[in-house]
């Protein structure tokens, strides 16, 4: 299940039209429509709102399919190592600070330290992996 049916999924469960929802979360409908059709990427801010409107934790959102974070794998060829590899090249940041590492078909989801990720935005925001450009966005707490 990818992220924009979850997200569908949990709206159409608790009873909440696209419109309320998307009121809620201070966007278009149209842009909520988006998200849940996978042909746009929530920002953290949205992510983490859903996580608040829906009680469940932002992991449990993003949760992953395996067979989806295969399929990028082979599709893109982009691992999990290249991602670490790319952040302790460019980011400046060593091994062991790099955490969690999902990977979806449209983004992925990457675990570090909250003291660092200004930093390593800086250095990695016109860089690229394996020449996809490199699109970050700071997640709340």
């Amino acid at each position: 299940m990818t992220l924009g049916e979850k997200i569908r999924n949990l709206r159409n469960n608790n009873n909440i039209s696209q419109d309320k929802l998307a009121k809620m979360l201070n966007i278009n409908r149209n842009n909520l429509s988006r998200i849940e059709t996978d042909k746009s990427v929530p920002t953290s801010d949205i992510l983490y709102n859903l996580a608040k409107i829906f009680n469940i934790s932002i992991d449990s959102l993003l949760e992953i399919n395996k067979t989806e974070e295969n399929n990028l794998q082979k599709k893109e060829k982009i691992s999990k190592g290249d991602i670490l590899g790319f952040l302790t090249a460019k980011g400046g940041l060593e091994a062991n600070e790099v955490g969690q590492i999902d990977i979806s078909d449209h983004y992925s989801i990457v675990a570090i330290p909250a003291g660092k990720a200004s930093m390593v935005l800086k250095r990695i925001q016109q860089e690229k992996i394996k020449n996809k450009k490199v699109k970050i966005t700071i997640a709340r707490q």
